[in-house]
């Protein structure tokens, strides 16, 4: 469990915090992921429909599984943490490094 503060610094770390319209952080909200209000929350304060949004999680079970069960699109950052990954979770892309992060929203039409 992060504190939003780490969080947003590590974002700021690998220049991603400007490419970002919406975080939520279950430090602040009453449920942890992979409860579907989490996500959803998410999609409510960009006005959105949650199949607009892209879900970036080092998480297979809590953020993949969770982000795609409210038909987000979710990209999995590669790690070597020993949390379960079940094979029946397939993420919508992988990456092994935030900094290839930009690239891939572009290839699908972001900015």
């Amino acid at each position: 469990w992060w504190a939003a503060e780490w969080h947003n610094a590590d974002l700021a770390a690998h220049g991603l915090d400007t490419l970002i319209d919406e975080v939520a952080y279950t430090s602040d909200l009453p449920h942890s992921k992979p409860h579907p209000s989490v996500f959803l929350e998410v999609a409510s304060r960009l006005d959105v429909e949650p199949d607009a949004c892209v879900m970036v999680g080092d998480r297979m079970v809590d953020d993949i599984s969770g982000a795609l069960g409210v038909s987000m699109r979710a990209v999995w950052k590669k790690n070597d943490y020993p949390w379960p990954r079940p094979e029946h979770i397939v993420p919508t892309a992988t990456i092994t490094h935030l900094a290839e992060l930009p690239l891939l929203l572009r290839s699908w039409g972001g900015t």
